[in-house]
Order: structure tokens, then sequence, then C-alpha cells
């Protein structure tokens, strides 16, 4: 009989597994937390990154190009086979939704073509015209051979080469303003802009064009007859004489002097406040260029201008001509010799300062006149609006420097010229004593802003006689003077300090 096996010791049992029990199931009671929810795609990793809990919420285009871009996984997580399968399928079926899902071309950039001269208005179109011919000019400078010649036959034949105005802009621009001198084509007023087009095209003409569109310009401003008008061509001949000094086209000047000469007014039949303005900014540009650039100019130049401000004077002392442009032409020449500078003694010229001075500057009496005149209803406020119309003009501001231009006339006049003067000025004065004191009167309690307008005018009136007093009491009454002490001279100055004394006692009570 065989032997039983035998019994596991201690030892094996301790090594043997344990008996398998039933799994334990979890109490009902307890039940596992939801799985927290997927955090939405943040932006890539940033410095700020961490410190801020709430990433801002990204476009629907940035978070799909986030979605698409895998994040940088550890060298373990990228051996993995499963994160990779995974992140294929991801990028696959984020090009299938892209495909299918349609996309918005961009819309295409359409450059808009260039506006047509035509389509503008007349000064904007004369400012593009006037721009292109500059811009040409500075790529093919003109020679001194061609100066004169080569342009003149399209502007004489009223045609460029291909008719376009692109291809000869010096010459439309001839064309518009010989429509606008003949009525074809209508402009209110020649602004900034129509000047400015109109002064680039002189600058880059020829000698023939340029004398035809200086002729077109002449006439449409003695058309428009505007002060306003007036003070720009000064401007813009000052302009272009500057330029043509710097460019050293002296021919230029001397045409343009030639084309405002008295005789060529005569022939033309101007109307002459604009060519004085003419003169006026071209004296005024020598004078400027002389001491900035230390030329010499040739006295003959400067010459030819003083020419035409005399020719102007006397048609005003000696001829009769309508009111208005009178007017206009009087205050040109007094305020275009305070722009130029000195310019040689002439009679004409004196009395045509002191006319401006006294009836277009300072009319103090001629206003005080009006409101006695136009006292009771609405007439007292037109009245006190002229008078705050001419307070803020140009032509009262420069009161005081045509008075030193008055006195510098005076100062080389002869006595006879001395004697019309001192009389108008005297005059003046007492007309203002006569007047001031019934407007006062008139007008004190009732309309005291009038009174407050006028008071300025005559403040000015006052300086002015007091100016034009030293002046004479200098030349009159020194003992230098060729006729010595004049007893009667010395009589009405005192008159006329005592008129304007009376008026500024009576401004300031």
């Amino acid at each position: 009989m065989a032997p039983p096996p035998p019994r596991p010791g201690p030892a094996a049992s301790a090594f043997a597994s344990p008996p398998r029990r039933p799994p334990r199931s979890p109490p009902p009671s307890r039940r596992p937390p939801p799985p927290p929810p997927p955090r939405p795609p943040g932006p890539p990793y940033s410095p700020r990154g961490r410190a801020s809990a709430t990433p801002p919420p990204l476009p629907p285009a940035d978070a799909l190009a986030a979605l698409e871009t895998p994040p940088t996984l550890p060298t373990a997580a990228r051996s993995d086979p499963s994160l990779r399968a995974r992140r294929a399928s991801s990028s696959l079926s984020s090009r299938s939704t892209r495909a299918s899902s349609p996309r918005c071309s961009p819309r295409p950039r359409t450059s808009s073509p260039p506006p047509s001269p035509d389509s503008l208005p007349i000064s904007p179109r004369l400012l593009l015209l006037g721009a292109r011919a500059f811009a040409k000019s500075a790529k093919d400078p003109p020679s001194n051979e061609t100066l004169g010649s080569s342009p003149a036959k399209n502007l004489g034949s009223g045609e460029s080469d291909s008719g376009h105005d692109g291809d000869d802009p010096v010459g439309a621009v001839g064309r518009m303003l010989e429509g606008v001198e003949l009525g074809g084509q209508s402009i209110g007023d020649l602004d900034h802009l129509a000047l400015a087009g109109i002064g680039y095209t002189l600058a880059s003409a020829d000698e023939v064009q340029f004398r035809r569109i200086l002729v077109s310009l002449l006439r449409i401003c003695g058309r428009i007859g505007n002060l306003a008008v007036g003070v720009r061509v000064l401007k813009l001949v000052e302009w272009l004489v500057m330029g043509f000094v710097e460019w050293r086209r002296m021919r230029k000047v001397q045409v343009l002097f030639e084309m405002i000469s008295p005789e060529k007014c005569k022939g033309e039949g101007y109307v002459l406040f604009p060519v004085v303005m003419v003169a006026c900014g071209g004296l005024r540009a020598l004078r400027v260029a002389s001491a900035r650039y230390r030329l010499d100019f040739d006295p003959r130049l400067k010459e030819a201008p003083e020419r035409t401000i005399r020719f102007a004077a006397e048609r005003v002392v000696l001829e009769e001509r309508p009111a208005d442009d009178q007017h206009i032409l009087v205050q040109c020449v007094a305020l275009g010799l305070t722009q130029c500078g000195q310019v040689m003694f002439h009679e004409p010229v004196l009395q045509c300062v002191c006319m401006g001075l006294l009836k277009e500057l300072l009319p103090l009496p001629d206003m005080l006149r009006l409101s006695v005149e136009s006292a009771e209803g609405n007439a007292a406020e037109v009245v006190k609006a002229k008078v705050n119309q001419h307070l803020d003009s140009i032509l009262f501001k420069e009161a005081g420097p045509v008075t030193g231009i008055l006195c510098n006339q005076y100062s080389y006049a002869s006595d006879k010229a001395k004697k019309f003067v001192e009389s108008c000025v005297w005059e003046y004065a007492q007309e203002i004593y006569c007047h001031l004191r019934a407007a006062v009167l008139l007008h004190w309690g009732k309309h005291d802003e009038l009174i407050t307008a006028i008071d300025k005018i005559a403040e000015a009136s006052f300086l002015m006689v007091v100016v034009f007093a030293a002046k004479v009491t200098k030349h009159r009454l020194s003992a230098k003077s060729s006729e010595g002490f004049q007893p009667e001279v010395a009589a009405k100055i005192l008159v006329a300090f005592s008129c304007v004394e009376h008026l500024r006692r009576l401004a300031s009570s």
C-alpha cells in the first residue's frame, strides 16, 4: 500500500494563493461623481496663461486653427500609437469639415480710375490740370531753344496733339480760361484752388501760352470786380516771380511786366485793378529776392511795374470813371503799395493814396453821416452791420501801413502837392468834429453797440491825424525849412488837433 502524500507545511501555506472571494458591490447610497466637462480650447501658451483663470473666447476661425494644431507632447506620449491614431482621425475630420463648408471668396480690390477733369467743377479742374502741367514740366524742363515755339501750335489751333487734356494740360487750361472769358463757361469767383491751378500752369507754360493765359486771367478778374480776387492775384504773382528768379527764368519776368505796361493796358482795354495788383506783386517779389539772395536787378526791371502803378493812379485822379470801378482801383493802389515797399514819388500816386486812406480805409465821416440819416427802426441795425463789416475787413486793418505810405510820399512831394494833401486831412478832421457829436447825441442810450463800433474807427482816425501832423510839423515848421516858420500851417494843425482831441474826450466819456 502506497504511502499518502505529505501535507504542506506552514512555509508552503504562506506561498499558496488565497481563495477567491466574490467582488463587493458598492453601496447603493454612494454614486460616482459625474465626469468634468471638457475644457474649451485655450490660446497657445503665453507667460500670462497661468495667471489668467478664464481665457478669452476665440473667433471661430482661430478656434478651428487651434484644434488643427496639435499640442506639443512629451517624448513618451509621442511614441504612443493610440495617441497618433486619434490625432490622425482628428486631422482628417477637420479637413473634411473644411472641404464641405463653403468659404466666401475674398472680394477683389477694384481700383477706381482717376477722375476725368471734365467731370469736376471748374476750380478743382483747373487745380488738377495745373498740377499735371507742373509735374510734366518738372520731368521735362523746357530748353531755351524750344521755349515759345513747340506748344504754341496746339494752343493756336485750340487742340492738343492727341485731343486729351492729359497730353497737353497747359493748352487745356488756356482753352478753359478763353471759354470763361468769352462767356462759354460761367465762373462765380476765382478762389484759391482756381488761382493755384492757374499759377502752376503759368509756371510751366512757354512764352506764347504764358501771354495768352495771363491776358485771359486779367480780363476774368476785371469782370469779377472783387477786392479779394485782387489780393489773391498779388500773392499769386509774388509766388510766380520768386520762382522765376530762383529758376533763373528772368525772361518770363520781363514778359510779365511787358504784359501789364501802360501801352498794353490801353491796347487791350484792361480793367486796371488786377493789373495794379500784378505790378505790386512783382515789385514785392523783386524786393524780397534782392534781400534774400543779395541780387542787384536792373533798375529798368523795377521801373516797368512802377510805370503801371503811376498810370493807374493818373486814371483815378484825372479821368471820371464809374464809382464802383474807381473804389476798387483806389483800394488796390493803397493796399498794393503797402506790400511792394517804397516806390518813387509821383503826385497822382500821393493823391490816390490820400483818397484811399480818407475815403476807403477810414470812412468815418461817411459812416457818421449815414448813422444820423438812418436813426430809426432797422436802419440803425443796417448801419451797425456795415460798420462791423468794415472793422473786420482788410481795408481797416491796413490803415496804419497806408498812413506810412502817405507820409513817405509826402516827404518827397512838391509844395503844391503837400498843400493839397494837408487840406484834405484838415477838412477830414473838421468833418469828424461836425458829425460825431450829432451821432453820439442821437444814438446815446438807444444803440450803444453802434457807438462802440464807430469809436474804434474814430480811434484809428485820431492816430492817423496825429502821425500825419507830426510829419507836416517836421517838414513845414522846422527851422531847416526853405520857407521858414509858417503860422497859417501851425494854426491848421492846432485846429485839427482840437477836433480830434474833442473826439477822443467824447469817446472816453
